[in-house]
This record gives C-alpha cells, sequence and structure tokens, in this order.
C-alpha cells in the first residue's frame, strides 16, 4: 500500500472536490450532448438534405421562443395550461384525522389557507414551469426583515408565519450556487437562487416609480434554498431541468402557423380579388388616366359600385382558397399523441363536456396519475413539509392529502346514473334467489361501484334496520299476547259473574 504525508482531512477534501467535479462535468456534459443532438435534428443522407431548415424548424429553442408561444398563440396555449387546470380544478382537503374534532394542524392549515390564497399560486407556478424547464414559487416567511437575510435558511421557531407566495419564471430565478457536499442529502441540487425583481414592475403601472424607488426592483436577491419550491415538469436524467412542454410539439406549431394564416389571408384576398383592366388598342382615348384611377378608386375604396372608363374593360378576378380542416385534424392528432391531451380535450372544454366516454376516462386517469406522481410528491408535500420544518404549522403524527374525483359528473349525469342504479337495485330485489348468485356486499361494490366502506356503512345500517324490525315485531307480539290475556281474562270475569248465585236458607226443614 503506498504511504502518503497528505493529513487525513486533506486526502479526504480532495476526494471530495474529485466527485463534485466529476458530478459538474457530468451535468455541461448532458447539457452539451442535449446542444449537439439539436444540431443534427432534421439531417438526412449522411447531412445532404436538412428537413428542418428547408422546413422553417429551428435546431435551437431558446427561453424566448417558448415564452413567446406560450404567451402569442392559442393552441401552445391551451397545451401548456390543460393538464395543470385539471390537475388543481379540485382542491385537495388536508387533514390529519378522519374524526371530526379539529386537531391543531388541521387548524392552522385552514388559517393559512384563509390567509395564503395557496391553491391559487400553485396553479400559476404549474403553469409557468411548463414553459420551460422549471418554475419557482418564493415563500415569504416572517424571519427576514431585509432582502440581504433571504439569502440565510429560514429560522425554525414555533409560531413562524407565511406572509406571502410568489411564483417566478425560471429566466427570473436563476441557480445561483449548488449543493456540492457529497454528503449532503440535497447533493446536486440548488443551495441558492438569484431573483430577479424586476419582473413586477411590468404591471405595476403607476405604483412601478415607487416600487422601484424602493431600491428592491433595481436589484437582484439572492435567496436560499428552502424559501423556494423548485417546480420542475417533466425530468428525465435530473431533478432540476425539467422538459418544456411544448418541445416535443414545437414545431407542429409553427406548422399550425402555415396551415391557418395562410388560407385566412387567402379567404381575406378572395374578399375581393381584384379587378382585370384591357385596354382597347382602338379606342379614341379622350379620358385623362387621372380621371380613369379616380373612377377606379372609388370603385374600391368608396360604396360606388359603378365605374365610367373610356376604352377599358374591367373584368372580376376569381380566386380559390384551400380548406384547411383536413390539415389541422391531422395537426390536432398528432398533438394529441405527443402530449397525451385527447384532441376533444385539446380543443373542447377542459371538464371533458365534449369528449367521448373513453376519451374522457383516459384524461381522467392521466389528471390522477399527475396528482398522484407529482402535484402532491414534488408540490403540495414539498411545500407542507417545508411548513412543518420550520414552525408554521405544528408536526402532526401524519397528514392526508386527498383529491377529489378529476371528472365530476353534471346534474344530468347524475340523475342518469342514479336512475340505472335504482332499476338495477329493482330488478336485484324482485328476482329471488340473486342474492345466492351475487352476494349484497359484492351487489354493492362491483355492480353499483361502491367502495368497500359504502357497502360496509350500508350492509351495517340494513343490520341495524332488520334488528329493530325484529324488536318492533318482538314487541307488537308481547303487546299482541298482553291484549289477548287481558281480554281472555275479562271474558273469564264476565263468565263468572254470569254463573247464578244459589239461595241461602232454601229447602231447610222446619223441626
Amino acid at each position: 500500500m503506498r504511504r502518503t504525508t497528505e493529513p487525513q482531512e486533506m486526502l479526504k477534501a480532495n476526494i471530495r472536490k474529485q466527485i463534485v467535479g466529476k458530478t459538474m462535468h457530468a451535468l455541461a456534459s448532458t447539457l452539451t450532448s442535449r446542444a449537439k443532438l439539436g444540431a443534427a435534428l432534421g439531417t438526412q443522407y449522411a447531412g445532404d438534405r436538412d428537413v428542418y431548415t428547408a422546413s422553417g424548424y429551428p435546431q435551437d429553442i431558446t427561453y424566448t421562443m417558448y415564452e413567446g408561444r406560450y404567451q402569442r398563440q392559442d393552441v401552445a396555449k391551451r397545451i401548456v395550461n390543460a393538464f395543470p387546470a385539471a390537475t388543481w380544478r379540485g382542491k385537495p382537503e388536508i387533514y390529519e384525522t378522519e374524526d371530526s374534532n379539529e386537531t391543531a394542524f388541521e387548524k392552522s392549515w385552514n388559517e393559512l389557507l384563509a390567509a395564503v390564497n395557496v391553491w391559487y399560486y400553485m396553479l400559476r407556478v404549474d403553469k409557468m414551469a411548463g414553459v420551460y424547464q422549471y418554475a419557482t414559487l418564493l415563500m415569504g416567511f416572517d424571519d427576514a426583515s431585509s432582502t440581504a437575510e433571504l439569502k440565510d435558511e429560514v429560522k425554525k421557531g414555533t409560531g413562524r408565519r407565511l406572509l406571502f407566495l410568489r411564483p417566478f419564471f425560471q429566466d427570473k430565478s436563476v441557480v445561483k450556487t449548488w449543493v456540492t457536499e457529497p454528503n449532503n442529502p440535497r447533493f446536486g441540487l440548488p443551495e441558492t437562487y438569484e431573483l430577479d425583481m424586476s419582473a413586477d414592475t411590468a404591471s405595476l403601472g403607476e405604483a412601478a416609480t415607487s416600487f422601484a424607488a424602493s431600491g428592491v426592483a433595481s436589484k437582484n436577491i439572492v435567496v436560499h434554498w428552502s424559501r423556494i419550491i423548485h417546480v420542475a415538469d417533466g425530468c428525465l436524467d435530473n431533478d432540476v431541468y425539467g422538459v418544456p412542454r411544448l418541445e416535443a410539439v414545437y414545431n407542429r406549431l409553427l406548422d399550425f402557423d402555415k396551415v391557418i394564416s395562410g388560407p385566412a389571408e387567402g379567404y381575406w384576398r378572395d374578399g375581393f380579388p381584384g379587378l382585370s383592366m384591357e385596354l382597347d388598342a382602338e379606342a379614341d382615348y379622350s379620358q385623362s388616366l387621372a380621371a380613369m384611377e379616380d373612377e377606379i378608386e372609388n370603385y374600391i375604396h368608396n360604396l360606388t359600385r359603378v365605374m365610367k372608363l373610356q376604352g377599358v374593360k374591367a373584368t372580376a378576378l376569381t380566386g380559390k382558397t384551400t380548406d384547411p380542416k383536413g390539415m389541422v385534424e391531422v395537426l390536432f392528432m398528432l398533438l394529441s399523441a405527443a402530449t397525451g391531451i385527447p384532441v376533444r380535450i385539446l380543443t373542447g372544454s377542459e371538464r371533458g363536456e365534449l369528449a367521448s366516454s373513453q376519451d374522457a376516462e383516459n384524461w381522467n386517469g392521466r389528471v390522477d396519475e399527475r396528482r398522484r406522481d407529482f402535484a402532491e410528491p414534488v408540490m403540495v408535500k414539498e411545500f407542507i413539509d417545508r411548513l412543518i420544518k420550520y414552525g408554521v404549522l405544528p408536526k402532526p403524527k401524519e397528514y392526508i392529502v386527498n383529491w377529489p374525483e378529476a371528472y365530476m359528473l353534471s346534474a344530468k349525469d347524475q340523475a342518469d346514473v342514479g336512475t340505472k342504479k335504482a332499476q338495477a337495485i329493482s330488478f336485484y330485489l324482485t328476482h329471488p334467489g340473486a342474492e345466492f348468485i351475487l352476494p349484497p356486499y359484492y351487489f354493492l361494490t362491483k355492480i353499483l361501484m361502491m367502495t368497500e366502506e359504502e357497502a360496509q356503512s350500508i350492509a351495517k345500517e340494513v343490520e341495524e334496520s332488520l334488528a329493530e324490525e325484529e324488536a318492533d315485531v318482538a314487541a307488537d307480539e308481547e303487546e299482541r299476547a298482553a291484549e289477548e290475556k287481558r281480554l281472555a281474562d275479562e271474558e273469564a270475569a264476565l263468565a263468572e259473574e254470569a254463573k247464578p248465585t244459589p239461595n241461602k236458607g232454601k229447602g231447610k226443614k222446619k223441626s
């Protein structure tokens, strides 16, 4: 074994540096490989044909390009917003126990919801995260009295308060430093962020001047990770950078521009395709060119529908506009395949009222899966755990995140379901022996689709009702028996009274 003269701590430090260096090099290599992959997209025949260049598709898509699409293109905005809107349409219920008595944790949580509109900001940051690789949610705790203190970890303390929430796009919340200690659970994750506070001034209006005068809007602020909820959707090889929701469909969005703008311009031009002016070579022109131009201008721009022209034949031109419907349908099918959003839900109501039952069922399954695998662990639980850790919420034994059904039936649908269930119950009850083929418990859970708790509750109520009915029958029997005994006793008494009484002293012989 080779001996070394380096102290043990120095040796460990060198090893740590090597591990950190290799990790950061791997991250940089990943980003470089992606850049090289982007440059090779669209090339065919050993680079002799470049489909992307010929079709007008960019090799690299920047943040500005993604944000522009989101802000200005209707289909792009729909794709980015569809899953977040469905995910947060039904707000999750947070509770500690099933008991109706409110615990200290539940009381504090309900008070927090009343003070800070948590779900509103969750929805906003979820949408923002899909525009590019991530978005952040700043948590404003009451432990910092100045922006300089935001670079430090939140101070723990009982009764700590959450004052506000504020979402940031990725370009306004850049990772400044990383956790580089390999023995840290957050190794390879952001340690601090640099927030660009000038994002507010664009929408503050007149208040922007006073906000800028405070000095906050004129500088970037360094914020510790404990004050930030990092939201990255579609992460693959790391937990920091997700996949933009428009990345896989960006070329199709450009195709939408081509398909829609071409016919749209054609319809505009077909409204007045123009006139063909044919001059008669043998005509003797006495009308001036200026007079002719005035006649034509009045016809085109004014309400005059007559032109007085000498030696000129005016012929209306005709045009033919291509119907884009077929190509638009193809594009929507491709978008649906790439995003997992059914076509009818992508183009119709967010609740899927216009979608087929199969589309709605598939969509609801994806929404439920997204709630369990992304919204709950990455956003809801991370947020609540952070509040518990720093003393905003009391620590519970455990807490439950209960999501509502992803799809709520309309009043008409609920009535139809109720009618069919009533018919099934009636059929089941009016056919003797059905309970031997399909016991009541399985009828409730498999046919009526009740939960085990609902079926057990109904079974318990039925047992209690039967017991009460048996008790009532037994009571009636006792009462009837008592009444019969009373009547029998009365009859016996009347019969006894009706018997003749013998006369005392009759038939006594005289001496």
